[in-house]
């Protein structure tokens, strides 16, 4: 297998494991705020849905970029960048982190969207 597949391969897996690690975080913080949290796994990514705010993931494997959005019924309240890196990193938005610290800051946004837009404390 040449270096670029390998690449490719472990982008590929990055990419999985940080929808599921949004996964974890976003349902978990839904469910500890007595929510219900939809997922969708997309072609490209993962939704979220947690009372009508939606966070995005979209991911192009094949160079390990993508963006995030979090939106609802008022339209999109914010967006950004992810980039992953081969040593299991990510920038978010430029900022480098661990995919975990990173899924978990994503989550914390869902949540303080879905509390802001109702009149809620997060």
């Amino acid at each position: 297998m040449s270096h670029a597949a390998i690449d490719a391969t472990v982008r590929g897996y990055l990419c999985q494991s940080f929808s599921a690690l949004v996964h974890g975080y976003a349902g978990v913080a839904a469910l500890h705020d007595g929510k219900t949290a939809a997922f969708e796994e997309t072609e490209n990514g993962i939704l979220v849905e947690v009372q009508g705010t939606q966070l995005t993931l979209d991911y192009d494997s094949s160079t390990g970029t993508g963006e995030w959005r979090i939106q609802g019924p008022f339209g999109v309240y914010r967006q950004g960048s992810l980039e992953f890196h081969s040593d299991g990193t990510l920038a978010l938005d430029g900022l480098i982190m661990e995919m975990d610290h990173a899924a978990i800051d994503l989550s914390g946004l869902l949540k303080k969207f879905w509390c802001d837009k109702r009149g809620e404390k997060p």
